[in-house]
């Protein structure tokens, strides 16, 4: 379970505008840009924007606005993140920490795999940081700071 995604590497935008054109939107570039920020480069998120969007479901606009509510079509994934976590105590304080540092959080090797084979975090010298817009929101709506106790 741990190496699966660390295996997939992130879209590039270059990659993501060539996914929006097989999707047969027409985007500016700028629409890419904004779906790159709140996803980065997650293959499995952006291939499920994307499909939701061309499918009509909503517009780039209306996905980025409810991104986390629990309505959103990323609840799913982001309910199997958090109840991954949730089975990890060490896993979900590393997260809590991550999400309401304002900086990188340097990690135990184990726990920064397993975060990043988890599609979680990006890595850099500094530490590890939530690996896109969306994963903050949700986690820092769902968890609680790190000195008001444990996962909502």
């Amino acid at each position: 379970m741990w190496d699966l995604r660390s295996q997939v590497p992130e879209f590039t935008l270059s990659q993501v505008q060539t996914l929006v054109q097989r999707h047969q939107l027409t985007w500016e570039p700028s629409e890419s840009e904004t779906l790159m920020s709140l996803l980065g480069g997650h293959p499995f998120l952006i291939r499920l924007a994307l499909y939701h969007i061309a499918q009509g479901d909503c517009t780039l606009l209306e996905l980025c606005q409810t991104a986390t509510a629990p309505t959103g079509f990323f609840e799913n994934h982001l309910s199997r993140c958090e109840d991954v976590l949730k089975q990890h105590p060490e896993l979900l304080e590393a997260m809590r920490q991550i999400v309401y540092a304002n900086h990188p959080i340097t990690l135990k090797p184990s726990i920064r795999f397993k975060l990043k084979s988890m599609g979680l975090v990006k890595l850099d010298a500094e530490g590890a940081v939530p690996c896109n817009q969306l994963y903050y929101q949700y986690f820092s709506k769902v968890l609680k700071k790190p000195d008001q106790g444990s996962a909502a």
